[in-house]
């Protein structure tokens, strides 16, 4: 076991990639972990996998659909990893998607689901975390939790073909720094 065992996390975004990576990272270091994401059936298939890995620990991997745009979906995801786990430590707000256009052809579509996805649906799932965070008091580490946004390095420089996808990892960026202007201390 490792630096999170006991650690309870719900990642967004955890059917491939990154977001896989990075839940497999925290079971492996002794986390329980939700893996989340809009592709129920691959990201069932991703938990039940994690649970076979883990040999003789198995059922520390639940797999939650989870559309970040929707609140009610969020709350549902959070509310499936407290009852199967009993709180939640760790929200990381992983999900994230492009579609490279370049900037004289960027419609409102692509605009909003790009900023759907990557804005609002981190704006959500850090407000809901606090929620749940705050209502359930600390934890064994003596904080209430913690809540990782995955940003880029696009959040820091406008490219040409991305330009939706930099605004919304700078929307990212700016939104974890004013939850934590914003979120209590002791949360």
């Amino acid at each position: 076991m490792g630096r999170v065992t006991g650690r309870v996390c719900l990642v967004t975004g955890a059917a491939q990639g990154i977001g896989r990576a990075i839940g497999e990272a925290l079971l492996d270091e002794g986390a329980a972990v939700c893996f989340a994401d809009l592709d129920f059936d691959k990201v069932a298939q991703v938990a039940g996998a994690a649970n076979t890995r883990l040999n003789g620990d198995g059922g520390r991997a639940m797999a939650a659909a989870l559309d970040v745009r929707d609140r009610v979906q969020t709350r549902a995801a959070i509310a499936a990893t407290v009852e199967r786990f009993g709180r939640l430590d760790v929200m990381f707000n992983n999900a994230g998607v492009n579609k490279p256009m370049n900037f004289l052809d960027v419609t409102e579509e692509n605009w909003s689901f790009i900023m759907g996805v990557n804005g609002l649906g981190c704006l959500i799932g850090m407000q809901e975390a606090a929620r749940q965070m705050i209502a359930q008091g600390r934890g064994p580490d003596g904080t209430a939790g913690k809540i990782v946004n995955t940003a880029s390095i696009a959040s820091r420089q406008g490219f040409d073909n991305v330009a939706p996808y930099c605004a919304s990892k700078f929307a990212v960026v700016s939104l974890t720094q004013s939850g934590r202007a914003t979120l209590p201390s002791t949360a």
